[in-house]
């Protein structure tokens, strides 16, 4: 899962931890793959989850209100894409696009 949300594996780990330690997720084998967890929700977590959703169309507004609708669209019609499509081989900073962002060594938010 760190691979698709583009976080360094110890981050996320750091983050697993933090909920764990806050009684919102539990972290158990996975069943079929010994050296995986399986990370679910506990019940304690459904009030801050329903929360934390609940914020998400006020954060949009906020961070994208100056954008028309149909640059929203346009917007979302990019972010929807498959992030390892390369528009060219090398932006004008010089790192290939593309490719994650090393995030190593940061916390969890």
């Amino acid at each position: 899962m760190s691979a698709q949300l583009r976080i360094d594996r110890s981050v996320m780990v750091g983050c697993i931890d933090g909920l764990e330690d806050s009684g919102l997720v539990r972290r158990e084998h996975h069943p079929r793959d010994r050296r995986a967890y399986a990370v679910t929700l506990t019940p304690e977590a459904e009030p801050a989850l329903a929360e934390a959703e609940g914020g998400v169309p006020r954060l949009l507004d906020r961070a994208f209100g100056a954008l028309t609708a149909a640059e929203r669209r346009t917007l979302s019609r990019l972010v929807g894409q498959d992030p390892r499509r390369e528009l060219s081989p090398v932006d004008p900073g010089g790192a290939r696009r593309g490719s994650p962002p090393r995030r190593g060594g940061r916390q969890c938010p």
